[in-house]
């Protein structure tokens, strides 16, 4: 099962890259800066969705070996990263 996982992991990430490649390409064709902040402010949102999902999964992969304490602990890091940032 550790490998569904992983590949689930695998899979959001590259999702997030590939909308991160094709807005940088997006905003490269418009050539326009109104265009640039207005796909970043999408961006802004696609990032932490794909950390939050990301450390999901794999929080859900290692919930047999963490105890719910560390568990807790990866879900209060990844909100603090995310409350850091704003």
């Amino acid at each position: 099962m550790k490998d569904a996982h992983i590949l689930g992991v695998v899979l959001v990430r590259t999702m997030s890259g590939a909308a991160e490649i094709l807005a940088a390409a997006y905003i490269l064709r418009k050539g326009s800066l109104r265009t640039a902040l207005r796909v970043n402010a999408v961006l802004g949102l696609v990032g932490p969705t794909a950390l939050v999902l990301a450390s999901a999964i794999a929080a859900a992969g290692l919930r047999g070996e963490l105890g719910t304490a560390r568990l807790l602990l990866v879900f209060v890091g990844v909100t603090l990263i995310i409350l850091a940032t704003r």
